[in-house]
C-alpha cells in the first residue's frame, strides 16, 4: 500500500491513508470510488472534493513514485477529460515512454526531504534532458517517473528508434548522479508503439497535460515496472519498427495486468553496428523501377574506376525518392566482382561529433569490440594498418586517439590543426590503399547529416582518387552542395519522380509483398 500512501502524501492527503489501508483500497481501486464512498471512509466535504478532482485530473495509476501498478487502466492513460470526440482529438502512431528512479521510496525514508527533491530534480533535468535531443515530448512528471511522447506533438518516422536512443542517453547521464552512500542512481523505462487518439490539453499550470487513450501508454507503463534497474524493455510493436539499428534481446512472454494474453518484450542492450540505415531498417527487397538511366551511369563511372579513373559520384533527391534502393541495387550488380567495398554511414544523431561516419567504419573494419581491453584493441589496430600497408609510426597513435584507445606510445609533438590534418591524410591512406589490388566502392549515404570534418575528409579523397581504381557514391537530399562538383571526375545524379506507369508497377510490388507475407509497411520504404 506504500504506493498509495506515496500518492496521498504528494496531495497533503496522508492523514487517510490508514483509513484506505483497511479498507484494503490502493491504487487500482481509487479511480472507482465515488463521494459517497469517500464519505464513509471519513473524509470531510472538502478533502472529497479536493480527492475526487486529483482523482479526475491525471493518471492515477502513473502517479506513484515507484511500484507494480504504475500502468493506467488499460484505455484510460491520462484523464476522462478531453477523451476522444473533443474537437482536438486526433489519431496518432506515438511511441510511449515511461522512465522511473529506482528506489525512491525506500531512499525518502532515509534521506532529508529537502535533499531527496534535489535528487529528484536533477534526475528529471537528466531526463528531460534526452527525450528533449531526441525531439521527444515530456508530458508528464510524476514525482520521479517521467511520461514522454516520441510522435506527439511532431511526427517523426523514426520515432521509434528516437524513443530507444533517448532511452539509453537516460540510463547514461542518470547513472552519473551520486547518491549520498555513494551509490549511483538507477532507472528502469518501458517504450510500446501504437495508434492512439491524442485529445485536447486538460488542467491549468504545472498539472497541465495532454490526454492520451489506447493501449499503448498502458503497455509502457506495465514494461517500466516489469523492467529491472538500468533495463529498457520495449513492445513488439516497437521491436518490429527499429530493424537491425539495436542489439536486442527476447526476454519472453509476460503475463502483464490488463493484457488478456501473455505479452512479448525486448531487451535493449546497446546500438548495433551498421553499415547502412536502409539496410538495418527494411527486411524485404523490392525491384527497382524506373532508374535504368541513373543505373547506366553508375555502371560506366564503375568500369571506369576498374580501370584506374577514380569517380565521385553524387546521387541526390527527395527523402523516400529511392537513393538508397539505387545505391544498392549497384552493390548488388557487383556482388561477382572482385572487388573492396567502404560503407559509411552518416547519422542525424552525431551531424555534430567529428568523423562520426569514419569512427563507426574503423571500428567494424578493425574488428573492435566495446567489451575489448585497451591491449586488444591496440593489436586489432596494428593489424589493420599492417593489412594497408601502412608504415608511418605516427599512424597507430593517431587512430588511437581517433578511436580513444589509450596508448603508452605518444604521438609525435603536434599541434592540435597538425594532427587533424596528419589524421585525415592518414584514413584518406587507408581508403586508397585498399584499391592497390582489388578496386573500390566507396558509400557515403544520407550526406545532409555529415559533419564538417567528414565533409572535409571526403573533399580530401575526391581530391586523391584521379588514378585510384576507386568509385565513391554519395547520397544526399537536394540541400546538400557537395564542394567537389567542379573535379573533372565528379558527377552529380538527381533522382526525380517516378511516373504513372512506374508508380503503379510499385505499388504492385507492394501489394503482392503485403499478400505474399504480411510484412511491415517499413519493408517497403525507398529510402
Amino acid at each position: 500500500m506504500s504506493d498509495l500512501r506515496d500518492w496521498l502524501r504528494g496531495r497533503n492527503l496522508e492523514q487517510y491513508a490508514d483509513a484506505f489501508e483497511a479498507n484494503d483500497i490502493d491504487l487500482d481501486i481509487l479511480p472507482d470510488l465515488d463521494d459517497h464512498d469517500l464519505e464513509q471512509l471519513g473524509l470531510s466535504l472538502g478533502n472529497r472534493r479536493r480527492l475526487l478532482k486529483a482523482i479526475a485530473g491525471r493518471n492515477i495509476a502513473a502517479s506513484p513514485i515507484s511500484g507494480q501498478d504504475k500502468a493506467p487502466s488499460p484505455g484510460k492513460a491520462s484523464s476522462a477529460a478531453g477523451a476522444p470526440g473533443s474537437g482536438d482529438a486526433e489519431r496518432r502512431q506515438v511511441s510511449v515512454m515511461f522512465a522511473d528512479m529506482v528506489g525512491s521510496t525506500a531512499l525518502s525514508a532515509k534521506i532529508d526531504p529537502e535533499l531527496l527533491g534535489g535528487l529528484i530534480r536533477r534526475y528529471q533535468d537528466a531526463v528531460a534532458g534526452a527525450i528533449g535531443r531526441y525531439g521527444g515530448f515530456v508530458a508528464k512528471f510524476m514525482g520521479d517517473g517521467v511520461l514522454a511522447y516520441f510522435g506527439f506533438p511532431r511526427a517523426f518516422e523514426d520515432a521509434a528508434e528516437r524513443a530507444v536512443r533517448a532511452a539509453i542517453g537516460i540510463l547514461s547521464e542518470v547513472g552519473a548522479i551520486e547518491l549520498p552512500d555513494g551509490t549511483r542512481v538507477q532507472t528502469r523505462i518501458g517504450i510500446a508503439t501504437g495508434l492512439v487518439v491524442v485529445g485536447e490539453i486538460i488542467g491549468t499550470g504545472s498539472a497541465q497535460e495532454r490526454t492520451i487513450v489506447g493501449e499503448t501508454p498502458n503497455l509502457a507503463a506495465r514494461l517500466q515496472a516489469l523492467a529491472s534497474a538500468d533495463c529498457i524493455l520495449i513492445s513488439e510493436s516497437t521491436q518490429k519498427l527499429l530493424g537491425g539499428l539495436f542489439e536486442l534481446t527476447h526476454t519472453g512472454e509476460h503475463e502483464l495486468k490488463g493484457f488478456s494474453r501473455p505479452v512479448p518484450a525486448w531487451r535493449v542492450c546497446g546500438e548495433a553496428s551498421v553499415e547502412s540505415r536502409f539496410a538495418a531498417i527494411r527486411a524485404r527487397r523490392l525491384p527497382l523501377v524506373g532508374r535504368a538511366h541513373e543505373m547506366g551511369l553508375l555502371r560506366e563511372r564503375w568500369h571506369l574506376a576498374r580501370q584506374g579513373d577514380g569517380q565521385i559520384v553524387t546521387v541526390t533527391g527527395e527523402a523516400g525518392i529511392g537513393k538508397s534502393r539505387v545505391i544498392e541495387a549497384l552493390q548488388q550488380e557487383l556482388a561477382a566482382d572482385a572487388h573492396a567495398r567502404i560503407n559509411l554511414q552518416c547519422s542525424p544523431y552525431h551531424s555534430d561529433s567529428a568523423l562520426y561516419p569514419v569512427i563507426q567504419y574503423l571500428n567494424r573494419v578493425a574488428g573492435l569490440a566495446p567489451a575489448d581491453p585497451s591491449d586488444v584493441r591496440t593489436e586489432k589496430l596494428r593489424a589493420l594498418l599492417g593489412a594497408r600497408h601502412v608504415a608511418d609510426p605516427a599512424a597507430l597513435p593517431l587512430l588511437a586517439e581517433l578511436l580513444s584507445i589509450p596508448l603508452a606510445e605518444a604521438a609525435p609533438a603536434a599541434s592540435p590543426a597538425q594532427r587533424k590534418a596528419a589524421t585525415l591524410a592518414l584514413i584518406v591512406e587507408i581508403m586508397t590503399r585498399t584499391s592497390d589490388s582489388d578496386p573500390v566502392l566507396t558509400v557515403l549515404e544520407d550526406a545532409h547529416w555529415i559533419d564538417a570534418t567528414t565533409i572535409e575528409l571526403m573533399t580530401r579523397l575526391a581530391d586523391s582518387i584521379a588514378r585510384a581504381r576507386l568509385l565513391v557514391v554519395v547520397s544526399a537530399r537536394p540541400d546538400f552542395t557537395p564542394p567537389w562538383l567542379s573535379r573533372p571526375h565528379a558527377t552529380l545524379i538527381t533522382l526525380g519522380r517516378l511516373g504513372r506507369p512506374e508508380c503503379v508497377q510499385v505499388v504492385a510490388s507492394v501489394a503482392a509483398a503485403w499478400t505474399d507475407g504480411g510484412h511491415d509497411r517499413r519493408d517497403h520504404r525507398q529510402d
